[in-house]
């Protein structure tokens, strides 16, 4: 697997550390930036916390820049999109016990979607053991289930091992999240000699193999003698960095390809091979898909976002041919049989592949059918909304059309939160290029993370401006950070659907039990919110008024409320399955 290499690149600003660039006054916190600095790590997302004060001191000195959040949940919601958007990685660093156990979720919902985050967090004083210091708990023990690699470090010399052996871990394949808590007496602990730093290139760096030519050889016989084939490109692809060889192998082959997750827009969803994604209820094309006769899974994981790749949704494995490649072997088990099973780069196999099959576009007609089946869909479900909508507020797909038109033609980065509003903006904005589509929620699926996310998507790529389309629920979890995307220069804009309901959970609740008991909550005027923090503020009670406003030149932090009606979402999910 390829990284990304320009996080291993050192700094040419760096002096070179050795001995003599010790004062005697620097101490463990000198120790993590100069090993984070070494590894091409430039951004740091964290949450003020005492035990952690000489990483801060640290970090400032070597030119690594701290955003600071004002909630550690959102500080680790960041550095997951951090990881997933840069492919390098997020580095989470927060204070002792809760400030620790209020980063879990971020954390956790980094590390069941394979993105590369480093968690650094203080802990209390190795001499009070077991006599009750403050926010004494074994934290890389509890940890340990939602990280690939989770350790305390046990003395002052091994600090800097400790956060290399961290990168190491996050960005070996497959990608994660590693945790590493020091004692904060470690921290302060004087340093006068340090260890010689390894190049992170030799470290955090892993080359997985490609395929021999008898494995291409049977999988270009696989394609060619296919009637209806597909493939199904998932997060691997992007985190291998497989977007050139995947996009010339469909330019000519012209094999219909679903995008999932991170892949979204490496084949852009107009291209007239790309169908959209699987993800769960949104593609018309999913009842087409048991036809396919040759089915071609690369870097995708088999869960729940994905009905598991078996039937009703896949045909059987009697009636097509499977091939799977990933570079994660916990991917590779499944309950189908497979005609070739391939464990290495996604990126290293697709480049042979589109080396060795002939340039031969086919399968037109099958292309044709699966395209209209999903543009069916979503005129459908348009055409049932419209005989549903109220003329007092605006309807979240409405919302959802003006917002996509927005996004086009500027060319934003869009992230999507929430359950309702989120799987509206899911359905209608399609995905134009690799990087612009962003549902940073994974298989874990917590919602909250939007905010964060957008700030990390404006200052990752700071010539786009970013787009959050995001329900009043979800949005209400970090309002605040309005500050801090404030406070850092951030290009956001903010859409909310505010309809008082937490719309995913409300209509599962009600279909079940026709009653909505637990699921409404205020129309709270979050535009009024971003004003009293700083932001511009907008409330929005028609389709026009919100068009004018999206038309207008994006400039700093802007908060859009608009008016909604409660409106179950496009994804209908099975009686007794609920979701945020």
């Amino acid at each position: 697997m390829t990284v990304n290499t320009a996080f291993l690149a050192p700094d040419p600003k760096t002096t070179p550390v050795g001995k003599k660039n010790f004062t005697g006054i620097e101490d463990g916190g000198t120790v993590v930036a100069r090993v984070l600095k070494n590894a091409g790590i430039d951004t740091v997302m964290t949450m003020a916390g005492g035990h952690v004060s000489s990483i801060f001191q640290a970090l400032k000195a070597d030119g690594i820049r701290s955003i600071l959040f004002r909630d550690e949940r959102a500080t680790s919601f960041a550095a997951a999109a951090w990881g997933a958007a840069t492919r390098s990685p997020g580095v989470c660093l927060v204070t002792a016990g809760p400030g620790l156990t209020n980063a879990v979720t971020g954390l956790a919902q980094a590390q069941r979607s394979g993105w590369p985050v480093v968690s650094i967090a203080g802990s209390f004083e190795q001499f009070s053991l077991d006599m009750g210091g403050l926010q004494e708990m074994d934290q890389a023990e509890m940890m340990a289930s939602i990280s690939k690699w989770s350790r305390a470090v046990p003395s002052a010399d091994r600090i800097g091992e400790y956060i290399e052996r961290a990168v190491q871990a996050a960005m070996t394949p497959p990608f994660g999240h590693a945790h590493v808590s020091i004692p904060v007496d470690l921290l302060s602990r004087g340093v006068t000699e340090f260890p010689p730093l390894r190049e992170a290139a030799k470290y955090a760096s892993v080359n997985l193999g490609a395929p021999s030519a008898e494995i291409v050889r049977r999988i270009v016989d696989l394609i060619e003698k296919s009637q209806r084939p597909i493939i199904v490109a998932g997060p691997g692809v992007w985190f291998d960095h497989g977007e050139e060889p995947l996009l010339r192998l469909i330019d000519r082959t012209g094999i219909p390809t679903f995008t999932e997750e991170e892949a979204r827009g490496i084949v852009p969803d107009s291209h007239d091979a790309g169908i959209g994604p699987i993800l769960y209820g949104l593609s018309g094309a999913r009842n087409l898909i048991k036809e396919a006769d040759l089915v071609i899974v690369v870097g995708t994981k088999p869960d729940w976002r994905t009905e598991y790749l078996r039937p009703p949704l896949l045909p059987s494995s009697f009636s097509a041919a499977f091939i799977q490649i990933d570079s994660n072997p916990e991917h590779l088990t499944g309950y189908f049989a497979k005609e070739v099973t391939f464990l290495g780069s996604e990126a290293a196999t697709l480049s042979r592949l589109a080396e060795a099959i002939p340039a031969k576009r086919r399968w037109e007609s099958w292309r044709t059918r699966l395209k209209n089946a999903q543009a069916s869909h979503i005129a459908a479900v348009l055409s049932e909304e419209r005989n549903l909508r109220k003329s007092n507020t605006v309807h979240p797909a409405t919302i959802t059309e003006i917002v996509r038109d927005a996004a086009i033609r500027d060319d934003m980065n869009v992230v999507f939160d929430g359950g309702a509003a989120g799987k509206w903006g899911k359905l209608l904005i399609p995905a134009t290029r690799p990087g612009q589509w962003s549902r940073y929620k994974g298989p874990f699926a917590a919602i909250g993370h939007g905010l964060p996310s957008a700030i990390v998507k404006s200052l990752a790529d700071p010539a786009r401006p970013a787009l959050l389309i995001t329900g009043d629920g979800s949005f209400g979890y970090h309002a605040v950070e309005i500050e801090t995307a404030l406070q850092y220069g951030a290009n956001v804009t903010v859409v909310i659907v505010t309809d008082g309901a937490w719309g995913s959970v409300q209509e599962g609740q009600y279909k079940r039990f026709q009653d909505v008991e637990g699921t409404l909550i205020p129309r709270t005027r979050f535009d009024l919110v971003g004003q009293a923090l700083g932001a511009e503020g907008h409330w929005v009670e028609d389709a026009d008024t919100l068009r004018d406003l999206l038309a207008q030149p994006q400039r700093g932090v802007r908060v859009i409320s608009v008016n909604s009606e409660t409106a179950f979402p496009p994804v209908h999910y099975p009686p007794g399955r609920y979701s945020r």
